[in-house]
């Protein structure tokens, strides 16, 4: 074999790997559709209420916690949980939500008021608390539409509403 079939042979070889690589992912174009429900049940070990001075609900005061997510009484992941007060106003926090999925990983975030902002309203809804799925990983990638949380006394119905 010449030198001239020996680089035409690894360029050829250099072109079909890269080919290869960035080729995309067969089902990771199509985003998530539909709709997947979840219950969940926090426990005072995972959920931790940091308070910063003043004492009682101030600016910076946070939330941290987790739960258990599942399906029919199946494990089906966690959900974690990050959120501050923003508002003492209003009684207002940021949230930013992290569900840890068999088939990848979904993002939330939101904001919202416990007292009503005049003109506005703004207190949790019926359907309970929303916050916009801002992304995903694995089977969830490139995930948009809502996600719904409603605590009640025996635990959270966890709702993801995804946009087509």
């Amino acid at each position: 074999m010449s030198s001239k079939s020996t680089l035409l042979a690894v360029l050829a070889t250099v072109a079909v790997v890269t080919g290869i690589v960035v080729l995309p992912a067969t089902g990771h174009d199509v985003k998530p559709s539909g709709t997947v429900s979840f219950t969940g049940k926090g426990s005072s070990r995972d959920q931790k209420m940091v308070d910063v001075r003043p004492k009682g609900i101030s600016l910076g005061d946070q939330f941290l916690g987790a739960e258990t997510l599942r399906q029919a009484g199946a494990l089906a992941g966690r959900m974690e949980a990050d959120c501050v007060v923003i508002d003492r106003t209003y009684a207002g926090q940021a949230c930013s939500l992290t569900l840890i999925l068999k088939g990848g990983r979904v993002t939330a975030q939101g904001a919202g008021v416990d007292k009503r902002i005049p003109g506005v309203g703004g207190t949790t809804p019926p359907a309970g608390d929303e916050f916009a799925i801002t992304g995903g990983t694995g089977a969830y990638q490139g995930a948009a539409g809502t996600l719904r949380l409603k605590s009640g006394r025996t635990g959270d119905a966890v709702t993801l509403l995804f946009s087509p």
